[in-house]
């Protein structure tokens, strides 16, 4: 995930990531939009024909965490600090091998809305937790930008 850090230092024009959560007063952010994080099981699951999950349940359950994703993070940390231990973790590093590994059924992940899955997959929120990841984009303020950047910008930052 590109930070605003990678903008500070000048690698990048702009970077598309989760809110900065150190603010720096010359790095320019705007939300692009958010959107819920759902559980996703194979359809095969004991989850799987269940609109809504109760948290109790994820117990014994083992979860496959996206290790690039902080939304996913916070969100099981969310869980810890409510009293839903998860017992079993295993990181994965690339969306694809994860949704390949739910289908496998060889374990459970929360994953944003938006991300493409089969269709032998299943997904529902976790009652309770109304988990959410934003999306930001960051700028330098001030800094020179290129026209392509610059038009970038306005365009995503353009109302629908």
């Amino acid at each position: 995930i590109l930070r605003g850090e990678a903008v500070r230092r000048q690698n990048f024009e702009i970077a598309v990531a989760e809110p900065e959560e150190e603010g720096w007063e010359r790095l320019d952010s705007w939300q692009l939009f958010s959107e819920p994080l759902l559980l996703l099981v194979s359809r095969d699951h004991k989850f799987a024909n269940r609109a809504s999950i109760d948290p109790a349940s994820l117990v014994e359950q083992k979860f496959l965490r996206r290790r690039y994703c902080d939304a996913s993070e916070r969100a099981m940390q969310c869980l810890h600090d409510n009293n839903v231990p998860i017992a079993q973790s295993h990181e994965v590093v690339a969306d694809d091998d994860l949704v390949k590994m739910v289908e496998a059924d060889l374990g459970i992940a929360l994953l944003p809305a938006s991300t493409i899955a089969p269709s032998t997959l299943k997904r529902a929120p976790i009652e309770g937790f109304p988990f959410e990841r934003v999306v930001t984009l960051h700028a330098v303020a001030g800094r020179q930008r290129s026209p392509a950047t610059a038009a970038f910008i306005r365009m995503l930052r353009a109302p629908n």
